[in-house]
């Protein structure tokens, strides 16, 4: 019985969390790890480079640099808690990661320079995801992003908007 409390501690929603430092910073949503390279859960950022590897221009460009600035500030060289979710199609481990029990995805969200991508409740969608509560407060967490003009929510009215803008 003390053996499987023990073993049920380690674990959050039946994935393992490890810690292990931040070697560098990609872009808003991507970092390493030593050699592995680890994209955040369920959401997205603007890219500072076009799908031709190309540096984007105007608010894309803007955006994405204050999302990476973000994303350092928040966890290169630290030492944070990651749970691994999948590998996505580019073999990224997308994870959900902690740093000071704050989770990064949210933080993203909180100041306006991400939106919620990639995960659905849905039960039909590649995306799906049962943790309805986690979902939840990623929405809340956007919402109330956009609702004090946090980020691009200053510039945008809605998530259309943005998308448009920021992501096509």
């Amino acid at each position: 019985m003390f053996v499987q409390f023990l073993f049920t501690s380690c674990q959050h929603n039946s994935q393992f969390i490890y810690n292990q430092k931040v070697t560098s910073v990609y872009d808003g949503d991507t970092f390493n790890i030593l050699n592995d390279r680890y994209r955040l859960y369920g959401i997205d950022t603007p890219e500072i480079k076009d799908q031709n590897h190309r540096k984007n221009d105007g608010l894309k460009y803007t955006y994405a640099i204050q999302a990476r600035s973000l994303l350092k500030v928040l966890i290169e060289n630290q030492n944070i808690n990651i749970e691994k979710i999948s590998l996505d199609k580019y073999n990224r481990i997308v994870s959900k990661a902690y740093y000071n029990n704050q989770d990064i995805s949210k933080e993203m969200l909180k100041n306006g320079l991400a939106i919620i991508k990639y995960i659905s409740i849905d039960v039909k969608s590649p995306f799906y995801t049962s943790d309805f509560n986690y979902y939840s407060e990623l929405k809340e967490t956007m919402f109330n992003a956009m609702k004090e003009k946090r980020g691009f929510w200053s510039v945008f009215k809605n998530l259309d908007e943005v998308e448009n803008a920021l992501y096509k």
